[in-house]
């Protein structure tokens, strides 16, 4: 899995550990484990971590950390922990947009 956000610019580290986890005691680096599905703890899984970006972070910051096809493989089990109803429309347009697309 490619890692598409620059972790050595400190600006978008900070920025992105006080967006996803600033009620957390976990690194940034521990929240990747779990976004790509390298480790679990708990509930600490990948549908958490998928679930925590699609609520704390806007469009373009979530595309630069999550590939497309990661979202669309893990959708049906995340789609329901998404609190805003726009922003669950929103992707569901963009994932069957994106399906129809690449098989078509």
């Amino acid at each position: 899995m490619i890692l598409m956000v620059n972790l050595n610019n400190d600006t978008e580290r900070k920025l992105l550990e006080k967006k996803l986890l600033w009620d957390y005691d976990i690194s940034l680096e521990q929240y990747l484990e779990y976004l790509y599905g390298r480790e679990e703890e708990g509930w600490f899984d990948q549908d958490w971590a998928l679930a925590r970006a699609v609520n704390n972070l806007n469009y373009y910051e979530l595309r630069e950390l999550i590939p497309l096809e990661l979202l669309a493989e893990n959708w049906s089990k995340i789609k329901d922990k998404i609190r805003d109803p726009a922003v669950k429309n929103g992707l569901e347009f963009v994932l069957q947009r994106e399906t129809v697309s690449s098989s078509g």
